[in-house]
C-alpha cells in the first residue's frame, strides 16, 4: 500500500506519543491500512503553506506603513459582508472554484494491473482484459462490458460469464468502481488464447450513448467524462471515453467498500433466499454517510442471486432513478453500474410530492408511501420472472437523511407501512452494539427491534468529496433527465447537441387531452394566472383519468386524485403556451406512446436549473441581460415564496 505524506505524519506523531521512535519503517508497519483509507496528499495546501512562510518572513523583513481607513474604504469593504459578517456570494463561489482547483490524491485509487500480453490484448474495435487473484482494475469514463470467463466483482455485484453487455459508468465527479475476479466457474466461447490462463476475462468496447456531452449544458460537470491525466497509455485509445487509472493520479478516488457493507450485503442475501416470504430490508441514516451508496451497493448484490429487485425511493431530496420531488417504486432487472443520473427509468408506481422535503405534509407522504408499499405486496413481490420462474421479489428502501424529531416519526410511518421487515443502519453511536467477530458486522439492539449496523463514509472528512453540493447533484439530474430518450423499453439515450431551447416539444391540448391540471398548494394563484403560473416550470406527468366535468375551458384542482388511482410516469417541461388554440408546448424523454398515458398536469416547487434556461450554442452569453433570468437577491414584501406548513397539530382545548 503506497501511504499518503499526510498519512505518514500522522503515524509518526502517534508513535512518538507512545514512546516509538523509529519512523523508518512507517510504509510497513501493520497499523498503515486503516491510516490510509482516507488519507489524502494535497499539493495545494503544502503550496499555500509555503507560500504563507514566505509572506511572513517577507513582511517580518519590511516595516508596514499604518494607514486609517477612510469612511470610503470602510464602505467599500463593507458592500462584501452582510450585517452578521458572513461572506458575500462572489467570495464563497471563488473559495469554491479553489477548492475544485485543488490538487487532491487519493493513493487508495491505484488499479493493481499492468498492461502486459498476457493480461490485455488490444483489438480494433475492443480490448480485451484478464484478471488474477491479486489484480484489480479501476477505470475513468464509461464502456460496455461483456465478462467471458469466471465471475466479476464491481460495486457489489458479481456478474457471471454472458452474452450480456453490461453499461459501466465513472464518471470523475463520483467515487471510480473496481473491477476484481472473484472465480472462474463458466467461460464463453472465443475467449483469446493468451489471456485464457487469468480467472477472470473481460471485454470492453466503447458505449456511444450521448452522455460525454453534458459538459455542454452543466459546465460544472465539464470535465466528468474527460480524460483525469494528460496523455494516454498505448493501446487503451482504441476506445473513446474509457481510461484505465494505473497510476496516482489527480482529484480522482475510489469507491472503498467497508468491511461491514459486504458482511452485511451477504447476510441479507442469505435470508432473502432462506425466507418464504417477500424480504424487505430498510436503509437508515443520516445524510452524507454514505446511505443511498449502499442501498445501490445492495440491490446489485441481490441482483446476483435474483432475477428482479425492487426498489422503494423514499428520498423525495435525492432521488435516485428520477429528478427530485416524488416517492417511487423501480423493480430491477440489470445491475446499477453507475451514479443516479446516468440511469434514469420509468418508475413501476410513483406519485408526487412536489417539494425537496415532505416536512409541510408529513401525512400526505406516509400516505404515499403506504400506497406504493400496498403495490409492491399486490403486484411485484410474488410475480413470475420473464423466464417463469418464481422466487420472491426483495424490496430495498432508501429513507430520507432525516431520523430526528419529525423526520423520526415520517420514519416510524414508513416502518409501520413496510410491516415485517430488517432494518439496515448506518453507524449510530448512541446505541449500543454487539460485533459479530467472524464477519465483523455489527448488529444493533434497541428495546424488541433487532437492526444491523454498518459503517457510516465520512464524507465530510474527505476534501474531495465535498467539491459539489447536494444541490449541484440534482441539477446535474434534471438537466440529464430532459436532455435524455427513454424508450418504453427502457432504452436510454442523450442528446447534448443542442440546448433544451433548441428542442422540438410535444404539442398537447389542455382542454380536450388532459383531465385537469394541478398545481400543488395553490391556493394563493387566482385561476386567470393558471396558465402563467406553469409557464416554463417543471411539472409532473401524472395517468389517472378523473371525471371532472368541463365547460370547455379549462380545468384546475388543487390536489391530486386518490393515490390508488394515479401514478407518475416522468416529469415534463412547459416550454411554452399558446392560449389561442388552447396548447402547451412540452419537453419530455418520455416517448410518445408512454405521453399518451397522461391525464394530469401537476405542479409543485421543483425547479429547473438556469444553465438548462440558456442557449449555450452562442459565443458568448451576457448573463445580465438574459430575460426573465437574474441573480439579484429579490426584496420587499412579496419578493419571496410564502411558507406554509401543514405539519404543525394544535393542542385539544381544555374545556
Amino acid at each position: 500500500m503506497v501511504l499518503s505524506a499526510i498519512a505518514k505524519r500522522k503515524l509518526e506523531r502517534s508513535r512518538s506519543e507512545s514512546g516509538q521512535t523509529n519512523g523508518s519503517d512507517v510504509q510497513n508497519d501493520t497499523d498503515t491500512q486503516e491510516i490510509a483509507i482516507n488519507a489524502f496528499f494535497v499539493d495545494s495546501a503544502i503550496q499555500e503553506e509555503e507560500m504563507q512562510r514566505q509572506e511572513a518572513s517577507t513582511s517580518a523583513a519590511t516595516p508596514k506603513k499604518v494607514r486609517k481607513r477612510s469612511k470610503a474604504s470602510s464602505a467599500s469593504l463593507n458592500r462584501y459582508h452582510d450585517k452578521s459578517g458572513s461572506e458575500s456570494t462572489e467570495d464563497v463561489a471563488q473559495r469554491r472554484k479553489r477548492k475544485q482547483k485543488a490538487q487532491h490524491y487519493d493513493y487508495n485509487c491505484i488499479s493493481h494491473f499492468g498492461t502486459f500480453p498476457e493480461t490485455t490484448l488490444f483489438d480494433e474495435k475492443c480490448i480485451y482484459v484478464g484478471l488474477s487473484d491479486e489484480a484489480s482494475l479501476i477505470l475513468a469514463g464509461k464502456c460496455s462490458l461483456q465478462v467471458l470467463k469466471g465471475t466479476l466483482s464491481i460495486l457489489g455485484g458479481r456478474i457471471g460469464a454472458s452474452e450480456v453487455q453490461h453499461k459501466v459508468y465513472a464518471p470523475t465527479c463520483f467515487p471510480l468502481p473496481t473491477l476484481s475476479a472473484i472465480d472462474d466457474t463458466t467461460a464463453l466461447k472465443g475467449i483469446p488464447q493468451s489471456l485464457a490462463h487469468n480467472k477472470v476475462v473481460l471485454k470492453l468496447t466503447e458505449l456511444d450513448d450521448g452522455l460525454q456531452g453534458l459538459g455542454n449544458a452543466i459546465p460544472d460537470f465539464k470535465s466528468a467524462f474527460e480524460c483525469p491525466y494528460q496523455g494516454s497509455y498505448d493501446g487503451w485509445d482504441q476506445i473513446k471515453g474509457l481510461y484505465p487509472i494505473l497510476e496516482p493520479t489527480a482529484n480522482v478516488y475510489s469507491f472503498l467498500v467497508p468491511p461491514s457493507w459486504t458482511s452485511a450485503a451477504r447476510n441479507i442475501t442469505d435470508n432473502s433466499l432462506r425466507s418464504a416470504e417477500p424480504y424487505i430490508g430498510i436503509v437508515k441514516g443520516w445524510k452524507n454517510t454514505g446511505k443511498s451508496s449502499f442501498t445501490r451497493f445492495l440491490c446489485n448484490t441481490l441482483r446476483s442471486s435474483h432475477k428482479r429487485v425492487a426498489y422503494l425511493e423514499c428520498d423525495v431530496g435525492q432521488s435516485e432513478f428520477m429528478p427530485s420531488g416524488c416517492v417511487s417504486l423501480h423493480v430491477l432487472d440489470e445491475y446499477l453500474l453507475g451514479p443516479p443520473f446516468t440511469h434514469p427509468r420509468i418508475p413501476t408506481k410513483s406519485h408526487f410530492i412536489g417539494e425537496l422535503s415532505p416536512a409541510n405534509d408529513p401525512p400526505n407522504y406516509i400516505e404515499a408511501v403506504r400506497d406504493l408499499i400496498e403495490h409492491y405486496h399486490e403486484h411485484v413481490a410474488h410475480s413470475l420472472s420473464d423466464s417463469g420462474d418464481y422466487t420472491p421479489v426483495p424490496l430495498i428502501i432508501n429513507t430520507q437523511g432525516w431520523v430526528k424529531g419529525l423526520g423520526a416519526e415520517m420514519l416510524q410511518g414508513i416502518f409501520n407501512a413496510a410491516g415485517n421487515f430488517e432494518l439496515i443502519e448506518m453507524s449510530a453511536s448512541s446505541i449500543s452494539e454487539s460485533v459479530d467477530e467472524e464477519d465483523g458486522l455489527a448488529r444493533v439492539e434497541e428495546e424488541e427491534e433487532t437492526s444491523i449496523k454498518i459503517d457510516a463514509i465520512a464524507t465530510a472528512e474527505n476534501p474531495m468529496l465535498t467539491r459539489y453540493h447536494s444541490a449541484d447533484y440534482r441539477n446535474l439530474m434534471t438537466t440529464t433527465y430532459f436532455h435524455a430518450k427513454i424508450s418504453a423499453n427502457g432504452a436510454v439515450l442523450w442528446d447534448f447537441t443542442l440546448p433544451l431551447t433548441h428542442h422540438t416539444p410535444l404539442c398537447v391540448d389542455y382542454i380536450s387531452d388532459l383531465s385537469y391540471m394541478c398545481i400543488l398548494n395553490g391556493e394563493d394563484v387566482v385561476y386567470q394566472h393558471t396558465l402563467a403560473a406553469i409557464n416554463a416550470t417543471v411539472v409532473a406527468l401524472i395517468e389517472g383519468h378523473a371525471e371532472v366535468e368541463s365547460d370547455g375551458s379549462l380545468v384546475r384542482r388543487d390536489d391530486l386524485l386518490p393515490y390508488k388511482q394515479c401514478r407518475v410516469l416522468g416529469y415534463g417541461l412547459v416550454r411554452a403556451i399558446d392560449s389561442s388554440v388552447n396548447q402547451l408546448q412540452i419537453l419530455t424523454p418520455l416517448d410518445a406512446s408512454t405521453c399518451r398515458r397522461v391525464d394530469v398536469l401537476a405542479k409543485g416547487k421543483i425547479d429547473l436549473p438556469v444553465y438548462a434556461s440558456l442557449d449555450w450554442t452562442q459565443d458568448s452569453i451576457d448573463y445580465g441581460n438574459v430575460l426573465y433570468v437574474t441573480n439579484e437577491a429579490a426584496v420587499g414584501e412579496g419578493a419571496q415564496k410564502r411558507k406554509v406548513r401543514r405539519d404543525i397539530q394544535r393542542k385539544p382545548a381544555n374545556n
